[in-house]
């Protein structure tokens, strides 16, 4: 696959003839002057060079003339390209919302990351106006300065990392890191089927630099919601009763009496499910060749501690295929205790079948399975020769990587190289 993408003052889209002869021939035609990076990738890897600098005549020149040999930094053109302005960079209020705009013509959100570090960390809140600027929003709880690191592929844009100053009574109730604590019933008691609660106190942080773990006759994750004044409540919801361990720690250091112990009362609605009891069986996971796009499928027996049927949520049922390609498969309840599990396959190759119950694998988990005819075969009938794309070999050249001009349709050649030099 030849993957080119063009990014610079102006929006660009690019053309990619294949000439079948190995070659494959890429026009774009700038309208606005100025440094364009240009992106060249061969099987998603980058190609030898890339990604390349193209200087586009016909910008306004803010410098007196260059030597025509100058060597152009990357980072440098990067961060000419992109820039940022607004009142959020430079001062704000306590408890009140900071903006700035960012201009980054031809990028993406995903793209671009915003971190503000401080009295307290910030990941920005980022809105794409869809006219190459975005929106940048994020909101201070605690007074002092403030560092906005703003980058855009992991390289910072002009003038990053920005100062700002906020001012203001702080809103977060300051709590030092040695009296960091969590309380609520959630950690000590709670009933299978039923959401658990409690609360963590810890000023200056977010919910990403808080770790809970929950492990017990199931694992379960904790949901963590930052209430904005140094508190956090935390949601869990445990399936199957008995004893829990939670640990929570906060910056590397636990808080006092963790981890706790907490005891849930088994929902007698709800059989406690073993899964090195349940079972599956079916065409779906036998051996057999499977022909590529037909629907394949088994069925999965859930069993008690005592080896009787018993039905369980859809939910805690886990299946995964995945292989030369990941299959999202279909599960269906048949309200006995089993369930019918159907997949498709699109893509020949081998694939591997792997069943869980609330994260713990089924008798005879996994499975190796095989769709259409091994690849030695399909090569020796259609007289292929297979030759894996060696990205680093591959190269790129000609006029429109060199000095193109605005108005004008430009092409340059890509000539991928096999892993065996051809």
């Amino acid at each position: 696959d030849i993957i080119v993408q063009i990014n610079g003052p102006g929006n660009l889209t690019c053309e990619v003839f294949d000439n079948k002869d190995g070659t494959f021939d890429v026009e774009y035609e700038p309208i606005i002057g100025g440094d364009y990076i240009v992106d060249v990738k061969v099987a998603g890897r980058p190609v030898q060079g890339n990604p390349f600098l193209v200087p586009i005549a016909g910008a306004p020149s803010t410098t007196s003339e260059s030597p025509a040999n100058e060597t152009v930094d990357l980072e440098e053109s990067l961060e000419s390209a992109y820039f940022a302005e607004g009142p959020g960079l430079e001062k704000g209020k306590v408890g009140a919302a900071c903006f700035f705009t960012l201009y980054a013509q031809g990028i993406k959100t995903s793209n671009i990351d915003c971190v503000i570090n401080g009295p307290e960390t910030i990941r920005a809140d980022i809105y794409d106006n869809s006219d190459g600027s975005f929106d940048i929003e994020w909101e201070p709880d605690v007074s002092g300065q403030y560092n906005i690191d703003l980058r855009i592929d992991g390289v910072p844009i002009k003038d990053s990392p920005f100062k700002c100053n906020i001012v203001g009574e702080n809103t977060a109730v300051v709590i030092p890191e040695e009296e960091n604590y969590a309380e609520g019933p959630g950690l000590t008691k709670g009933k299978a089927g039923s959401i658990c609660y409690f609360s963590v106190y810890a000023n200056g942080l977010t919910p990403a630099q808080i770790a809970i773990r929950i492990t017990g006759p199931e694992d379960v994750t904790a949901s963590i919601f930052d209430n904005k004044d140094g508190s956090f409540d935390v949601e869990w919801e445990p399936r199957i009763g008995g004893d829990y361990t939670i640990d929570i720690v906060i910056s590397g250091k636990r808080v006092p009496d963790s981890p706790f112990c907490c005891v849930v009362e088994a929902d007698r609605k709800v059989a406690i499910v073993d899964a090195s009891k349940c079972i599956a069986e079916g065409p779906g996971i036998e051996e057999e060749v499977k022909k590529t796009g037909d629907v394949s499928f088994f069925t999965l027996y859930t069993n008690d501690t005592s080896n009787k049927p018993c039905r369980i949520p859809v939910e805690a049922i886990n299946v995964v295929i995945s292989g030369v390609d990941t299959i999202i498969p279909q599960i269906f309840d048949n309200e006995d205790g089993s369930y019918d599990v159907e997949y498709e396959a699109i893509k020949d190759g081998l694939y591997n079948v792997d069943v869980t119950i609330n994260g713990k694998p089924i008798s005879g988990s996994p499975w190796s399975i095989r769709v259409g005819d091994p690849p030695q075969v399909r090569a020796r009938e259609r007289r292929i020769k297979i030759i894996a794309l060696d990205p680093a070999c591959s190269t790129a050249d000609g006029p429109g990587l060199q000095h193109p001009v605005i108005c004008k349709s430009h092409s340059f050649v890509i000539t991928p190289i096999g892993t065996d030099g051809a």
